[in-house]
């Protein structure tokens, strides 16, 4: 219990996306079932306009928190990509990292292991960044820029 209690709270978006789904879905065959056994029009439209519409807009809603919560994902993965590459720390983690960390740590995942943000990979951790043949020829190349620029200035103007 105390597993899908953490679940939950670190996949609010999802299970509250996976209900929604059901119950429009519910909703839908509740109102196909009204219309389909009314043998008046103005029972079939009460069934429409509660049934169909309410379950459609539902379903909406269902999958629109289904895509937010993977957006979400993808902006931390970004994140953390993105420190890796300036070589900073990742920002403090949120109760929903550190679920994910804690689901990485059962499922065998080591310190040097990178965790996944949505639970189902796991990758090995890659080091980013320049060789020092990389940081030489940059260094050479932010060395010559300046120069460039100002002849370029020089002769144009």
């Amino acid at each position: 219990m105390n597993d899908l209690g953490r679940w939950l709270r670190a996949e609010w978006d999802r299970a509250a996306a996976v209900a929604l789904v059901i119950l429009g879905l519910i909703f839908l065959a509740v109102g196909y079932n009204g219309v389909a056994n009314s043998p008046y029009v103005a029972e079939e439209l009460a069934y429409l306009a509660s049934g169909a519409v309410g379950g459609l807009f539902l379903l909406g809603c269902g999958a629109t928190l289904w895509l937010s919560a993977d957006l979400h994902d993808e902006w931390r993965k970004l994140d953390r990509i993105e420190a890796a590459i300036r070589g900073e720390q990742a920002l403090p983690a949120s109760e929903d990292d550190e679920s994910h960390a804690a689901d990485a740590d059962h499922n065998g995942a080591s310190n040097g292991d990178v965790a996944e943000t949505n639970g189902k990979t796991k990758s090995a951790q890659i080091r980013v960044g320049r060789s020092q043949r990389q940081r030489q020829t940059a260094r050479l190349a932010t060395a010559l820029q300046p120069e460039t620029a100002t002849s370029n200035r020089s002769g144009g103007a």
